[in-house]
């Protein structure tokens, strides 16, 4: 879920990008698809016979979020939406680590998952749509 939200991330920034020309929007592209995007998509810890379908899965989802077609509503595009999708996905990490807990750092994750999905809900609160 959090590489599939890379993804639809990566689309939105290429959206941004094709409006939004300067230095800085381009060195922030170029630094989100070199530092978080590609890596994240050469190392997925998922078996490789379904690691294809996820690369597919993502690829769909930035051409969508660049794109943005006119058959999906309006508030998938607004920041509400976003911060909650943010905040569920936070929400399964922790989910995830306090089912799993095999490790200290598994803890630290998912409290600082936990907290960001708190983060992330309250400010979506704070948008009408």
């Amino acid at each position: 879920m959090v590489y599939l939200g890379y993804a639809s991330l990566e689309g939105a920034l290429i959206h941004w990008l094709r409006r939004e020309v300067s230095k800085d929007s381009i060195l922030l592209g170029i630094s989100f698809s070199a530092l978080v995007f590609f890596p994240s998509t050469l190392s997925l810890p998922i078996p490789a016979p379904t690691r294809p379908a996820a690369w597919i899965g993502a690829l769909l989802l930035v051409i969508v979020f660049a794109v943005r077609p006119a058959a999906v509503p309006d508030w998938v595009w607004s920041p509400r939406f976003g911060l909650r999708y943010v905040a569920v996905a936070m929400a399964l990490i922790l989910l995830w680590s306090l089912v799993i807990h095999t490790s200290i750092w598994t803890g630290i994750l998912g409290i600082v998952a936990g907290l960001a999905g708190i983060l992330a809900w309250g400010k979506s609160r704070r948008f009408i749509e």
